[in-house]
């Protein structure tokens, strides 16, 4: 297990970047936007760019969602879908596969990863299948060296960010197990139990963790607001459950003792066919936007209100991101469309409407 000298030593705790580094990286957002997704472009797997002239790369394995390189600002890492054993640093600058990152033994990724925000850790959502146990594991950023694990006393972890503190992190815990050698079949639906968790990096353990009540309410996606709330995006295991009733798949929780669940308006999860696949938040006017791919429809809230403000149909779509000026959602699809939607009205942008022909934007966007 890893522990807190480790960390030390890899320079978990070690000052943030230099002011100039931070001001030439948001400097370089804020000039224009650049995406990176998982793809599938004639039948290869790979990543893609939106705002970038380097072509699509092919990865070798199926990706899921990515973490852009604090430090390395042109590389992004590519996270093997769940359950995968690969991820793989790419450039933007040249489209090169920079270094292959396999999974430890006895473990595979599950879809996600961040890194410290010091630009020193690489961490990711890793299953440890033949104990049945989620852990976060804890990689050099430099090199992608293994330093240890954090466990997470839970199994099925997705989704990871950190809070702005840049030591606690965040986990959306699925609750569902899953082998590699059963590709995507759920092996543990009777005894499923999702939660919310907190983690302490500097200390190498979980602190806390939040359920909901209906634990077939799979909690897999998040995001953070610029006060740490927290947006809680989930997907209904409704075969495995007898409850054939509506059921609230978003929330937020900060601090409290229970997650808040955006349940004024349950029709809407209908709709959205028990599935959210990503969720943001823009912090401009604090709407939180979240997608589902089987309901073909994005759908936004105000984060601290819970209030419903508008629905936008668009086939499968999933991908999401926040613009650098958090004043546009940009959705993108199956189809390689992409989407422009305006934050304060809820409209979209056609003139900014886009389509990359025989491209397959995957699950995820991620701004770098």
């Amino acid at each position: 297990m890893i522990n807190r000298r480790t960390l030390l030593a890899a320079g978990a705790l070690a000052p943030f970047l230099p002011t100039a580094l931070l001001a030439e990286r948001d400097q370089a957002q804020e000039s224009r936007l650049r995406l990176f997704s998982a793809i599938e472009h004639d039948g290869n797997f790979g990543a893609g760019w939106i705002g970038v002239d380097t072509p699509a790369v092919s990865a070798g394995f199926r990706g899921h969602g990515g973490a852009a390189h604090p430090i390395r600002k042109d590389s992004v890492v590519l996270v093997g879908r769940r359950p995968g054993r690969e991820c793989a640093e790419i450039s933007m600058r040249n489209g090169q596969v920079v270094q292959q990152i396999h999974a430890t033994s006895g473990r595979h990724f599950c879809g996600h990863g961040c890194f410290s925000p010091d630009g020193a850790l690489m961490i990711t959502t890793e299953s440890v299948y033949g104990e049945q146990r989620g852990v976060l594991g804890v990689r050099d950023a430099r090199n992608y060296q293994w330093l240890g694990e954090i466990d997470l006393e839970g199994i099925g972890p997705h989704e990871v960010r950190f809070l702005n503190d840049g030591n606690t992190l965040v986990v959306a815990l699925g609750g569902i197990l899953t082998h590699p050698d059963r590709g995507r079949e759920k092996l543990n639906l009777k005894t499923m139990q999702p939660e919310l968790i907190y983690v302490d990096l500097a200390a190498a353990k979980r602190i806390d963790g939040y359920r909901v009540a209906d634990r077939h309410a799979s909690i897999r996606h998040l995001a953070v607001a610029g006060d740490d709330t927290v947006a809680v995006a989930m997907q209904y295991q409704r075969d495995a459950s007898e409850n054939m009733e509506s059921v609230a798949l978003f929330g937020a929780h900060r601090g409290e003792e229970v997650i808040h669940l955006f349940d004024r308006n349950l029709l809407v999860f209908d709709r959205m066919d028990d599935y959210l696949g990503s969720v943001e938040i823009s912090n401009h006017n604090r709407i939180v936007c979240a997608t589902s791919p089987r309901g073909n429809q994005a759908a936004f809230w105000h984060l601290d209100s819970g209030e419903l403000l508008g629905m936008y149909k668009m086939n499968d779509v999933c991908g999401l991101a926040v613009a650098p000026d958090e004043r546009h959602f940009v959705l993108t699809n199956s189809n390689g469309e992409i989407r422009w939607i305006d934050t304060e009205t809820l409209q979209e942008q056609p003139l900014l409407q886009q389509r990359v022909e025989g491209v397959r934007w995957d699950n995820h966007l991620v701004r770098f």
